[in-house]
């Protein structure tokens, strides 16, 4: 099964870290690379500012970043940024759309958040080769696949067998459960996403993640921003063709709620978002040292000396 690519964008992008080291040392800055798709190509040679040291890409998923070495003085902001044109296409599967999920009374909003302007038992043996260890234990309670998310997956999933039908009940139930706000740099676990009275985007993803990998359906976090600039993720699940399809939880309910004009839901996702890693628990390899990062959205600052993480805001426009 293949997907329609249709209302293509083209954005000229420019990526903007502005970092500050308390003390005076050697750093390197990673600021996530965007990714090359079928539905999202890179048009033009990345121009960076200053020149970069190093690029790279992560031996899990081959999301590419960029790493500048550098020496930092204490208290002293330092910019560094990139620019480059991305067309990125919306993607929908060729099958006429599923209806919106009815809130019911389950359904609930924060009333302070107004999100256009707050930044199977099948294929379980596949699933470490396309997953990440947070996907597969973390964002399932923190711990391994147990009793609980088996006993939840499989009471949503029914007697039904055919994977799209089980993403959609999946769907519907990650939307009728769960309440937008909070949003928070990170990510919300699954775990989080049950137990918080608010999550963000990333909470409706983990859970929908870890009742898919309860049923041995492959699933995967996409984190990118908004062409507006603010931060966003959603999802990828597979079907048994081996198609990745997309799904985007939280705007869909926010959309049925009248509160976003933005479009996503289950089977499709448009051309107003830009993607720059998949998965989560990121391998980095920094001059022969290896970190793992939760995710590769905002740009991150490494103490080679001390070892030591701290991650910066990132400045995100396109035209």
């Amino acid at each position: 099964m293949a997907f329609k690519m249709f209302k293509r964008s083209v954005h000229r992008l420019t990526y903007r870290a502005q970092v500050t080291s308390p003390t005076a040392e050697r750093v390197w800055i990673v600021v996530p690379l965007p990714l090359e798709t079928p539905w999202q190509q890179v048009l033009e040679k990345i121009s960076f500012t200053p020149a970069i040291t190093h690029i790279g890409r992560d031996a899990r998923f081959d999301n590419p970043y960029a790493m500048w070495e550098t020496k930092m003085l204490a208290d002293t902001p330092m910019a560094f940024h990139y620019t480059t044109i991305v067309r990125v296409e919306a993607r929908t599967r060729p099958t006429a759309p599923q209806p919106t999920p009815r809130l019911g009374s389950l359904c609930h909003f924060d009333e302070s958040v107004d999100e256009e302007k707050s930044p199977s038992d099948v294929r379980r043996e596949d699933l470490s080769l396309r997953q990440t260890p947070f996907e597969m234990t973390n964002a399932i309670n923190g711990g391994a696949l147990n009793f609980r998310w088996d006993k939840l997956a499989k009471k949503i999933r029914g007697t039904e067998t055919d994977t799209f039908k089980i993403l959609h009940r999946i769907n519907r139930y990650v939307i009728a459960h769960l309440t937008y706000g909070d949003p928070i740099p990170g990510l919300y676990s699954a775990e989080d996403a049950l137990t918080k009275p608010r999550v963000d985007c990333g909470g409706f993803d983990s859970l929908f993640i870890a009742l898919c990998l309860a049923l041995g359906i492959p699933a995967r976090l996409i984190s990118g921003f908004w062409k507006e600039g603010s931060m966003h993720a959603w999802l990828e699940a597979q079907l048994e063709d081996g198609t990745w399809i997309p799904a985007d939880p939280s705007v869909e309910q926010l959309f049925a709620l009248k509160r976003t004009r933005r479009s996503g839901r289950l089977g499709f996702v448009d051309n107003d978002r830009i993607a720059f890693s998949l998965g989560s628990l990121i391998p980095i390899e920094i001059n022969g040292q290896h970190l793992t990062v939760p995710l590769l959205q905002h740009p991150f600052v490494y103490a080679p000396d001390t070892q030591t993480v701290l991650y910066a805001e990132a400045h995100v426009a396109t035209v």
